[in-house]
């Protein structure tokens, strides 16, 4: 009896040991959880802040209002993500902090893959940040390179561009493709297909290009040649009848010739006209126009 008294005793403490090596060891990680949760909470807290501040920094610089300029709200709702610019990049900021936080909490934790993990994430953060930006800037350029080609083929002065609009439009896709292109390539993807892409699409619009142009300065060059034929056979002060108009030469323009018609009136003649009808001079100070040597100032370019 007294054998089987002791060995119960044994076994008895042989039970509280583990029990109290498991309180020992809750006793001696509980400064450690103490420690985690309240970095956590005070990731979670800076981080908020830091979201706050970048909302307010960025409608305080005027980012958010270059954003909606350039178009990249639209680009956003577009890809899903409703919100200003500003909102974005709080949030992005928000994410960072967060991330950054549960690494720290897996370094104190020891847990090397997990704060690997992490870390790989935070470290592509600067990267898609970077490509964001790169984006932002590709559509602000897209847009003045489109307004820049629209107001310039919407003048009424020198040369016009054939359908400014379509043209702005076109360079405006593919400044975005490139800027596009450059964003995916900074965020480390491969771009060899796209590159391609780009290549084949800016040849064909430097064509297209090429080709609007032509077309749209065809009547300027026309007007330039025929003025240096015009200026050939009469110089300011000679009378000339040009297109069933008929006046006193004042001066020669890039690409027309300006007459003072006989009720005082100035009149602007495409100089063009002079290749597609008769033209009549008379010298100044010459004989009156019933003089039968009139025919001979009579001009026929086509002749």
């Amino acid at each position: 009896m007294a054998t089987a008294a002791a060995a119960t005793t044994a076994t008895s403490s042989e039970a509280h040991v583990p029990i109290a090596d498991v309180g020992d060891q809750l006793l001696a990680i509980l400064p450690k959880i103490a420690l985690v949760l309240a970095v956590l909470i005070a990731g979670i807290i800076i981080s908020a802040l830091l979201r706050r501040a970048t909302r307010w920094l960025v409608r305080k610089t005027g980012l958010e209002a270059l954003g909606e300029r350039v178009g990249a709200s639209k680009a956003l709702y577009a890809i899903g993500a409703k919100g200003s610019v500003a909102h974005l990049l709080g949030t992005v900021v928000w994410i960072a902090g967060l991330l950054l936080t549960f690494s720290v909490i897996a370094e104190m934790l020891a847990l090397p893959g997990l704060a690997e993990g992490v870390a790989a994430v935070t470290g592509f953060l600067p990267r898609l940040i970077a490509a964001g930006f790169v984006l932002v800037a590709g559509m602000f350029l897209a847009d003045m390179v489109r307004t820049l080609v629209i107001r310039t083929g919407e003048r009424r002065d020198g040369a016009r561009l054939e359908s400014p609009a379509l043209v702005g439009q076109v360079l405006y896709y593919t400044v975005l493709t490139v800027a596009v292109a450059m964003a995916v390539g900074q965020v480390g993807l491969e771009t060899d297909l796209i590159n391609v892409l780009i290549a084949v699409v800016a040849g064909a619009l430097f064509l297209s290009l090429g080709l609007a142009f032509a077309l749209g300065v065809r009547g300027v060059v026309k007007n330039v040649t025929a003025r240096h034929y015009l200026q050939g056979v009469c110089a300011p002060g000679d009378r000339l009848t040009i297109a069933g108009e008929r006046g006193v030469v004042l001066r020669f323009t890039a690409t027309s010739v300006v007459l003072e018609a006989p009720d005082g009136a100035h009149v602007v003649v495409p100089c063009a006209l002079a290749l597609e009808a008769a033209v009549r001079v008379r010298r100044a100070g010459g004989r009156g126009p019933e003089d039968p040597d009139d025919a001979a100032n009579n001009v026929n370019p086509e002749m």
